[in-house]
């Protein structure tokens, strides 16, 4: 392939067959790896903040800001269904159930939902009471899912009690849900590894900023490093053989082993605010509030 230079991105994201990326800012484009070739852009809804592409690799759930979403056929662009949830807020990261039937959402006003991709209908929701849910992770091999939880603060002049995590089975409520012994005081972008073993998440506490991995089932923490924080934003991701995490810090790309913690590249670039992996672990994609990149990844991790 050739490098496919991109221009503002704040979210990108490689379909299942590794054959395209999508990639969000005004607009929403769709890029062909190959050819280098934009073969769509559209403007589904304003301020754009999150994607996720269903399992068949079929449609495209976008949402924006307020917490507006739209389903995108990923073919042509066009709009399929629009999902308005009045006053919700951005709230964290979308996904798709594993038969692509819902979506499961996370709200600043402390709410998972569990929302009809086909009509927009809420199937089941869960409510807690003074916190934000920041993260909705699953496990891709059984019917595992995963809620990151931020409590707000108490009282003005103290700082909030610690973000945890609770574990749920697929269907959400069926199986008493199970809240994990993972005590850190903030549990952001957090991503689960491709074998589903591990969490990858950035803590900090006032000027202390750290990026931190845990075994999922044991609940040891692999390492802790230290993190400088992007000023136009931050996040993690493991490569599709779990072999690094790269991670989104100032001035670039920081590129770890992932059972060690060993920085083994970095990759430098102005403003970048998001990554992924291809699913064939080829290539990757870097948004930029200025200019992004696809590339393959050997012309980006330099040992």
């Amino acid at each position: 392939m050739k490098q496919i230079k991109l221009k503002r991105s704040f979210e990108v994201q490689f379909t299942e067959d590794s054959n395209n990326c999508i990639t969000i800012s005004r607009d929403m484009n769709l890029y062909d790896i190959q050819s280098g070739e934009k073969i769509w852009r559209v403007h589904p809804l304003s301020n754009p903040s999150d994607l996720i592409l269903s399992h068949d690799n079929n449609f495209i759930a976008v949402k924006n800001t307020v917490g507006e979403i739209k389903i995108i056929n990923k073919n042509d662009g066009s709009i399929m269904n629009n999902f308005a949830f009045e006053r919700e807020g951005e709230g964290c990261n979308m996904e798709y159930s594993l038969d692509d039937k819902f979506i499961v959402n996370g709200t600043w006003s402390g709410v998972v939902k569990i929302i009809d991709s086909n009509n927009g209908n809420i199937n089941k929701m869960f409510c807690f009471h003074r916190e934000m849910i920041v993260g909705i992770l699953k496990n891709k091999n059984k019917n595992i899912w995963y809620s990151v939880h931020h409590p707000k603060a108490k009282y003005s002049d103290k700082p909030h009690e610690n973000n945890y995590i609770i574990k749920w089975t697929w269907p959400f409520g069926d199986i008493q849900p199970v809240k994990l012994p993972i005590d850190f005081h903030e549990i952001d972008n957090a991503k689960l590894s491709i074998s589903n073993n591990y969490i990858c998440f950035i803590d900090h506490f006032g000027s202390r900023h750290e990026i931190v991995v845990v075994d999922i089932n044991n609940y040891k923490t692999l390492w802790i490093n230290p993190f400088e924080y992007a000023g136009s934003g931050s996040a993690v991701c493991w490569s599709k053989d779990d072999k690094y995490i790269a991670a989104v810090q100032k001035g670039g790309i920081t590129f770890y082993e992932s059972m060690t913690g060993k920085i083994v590249s970095f990759y430098e670039i102005k403003y970048p605010c998001a990554i992924d992996f291809s699913n064939n672990n080829q290539y990757i994609a870097i948004g930029s509030w200025e200019n992004g990149i696809i590339s393959e990844i050997n012309n980006i991790i330099k040992k």
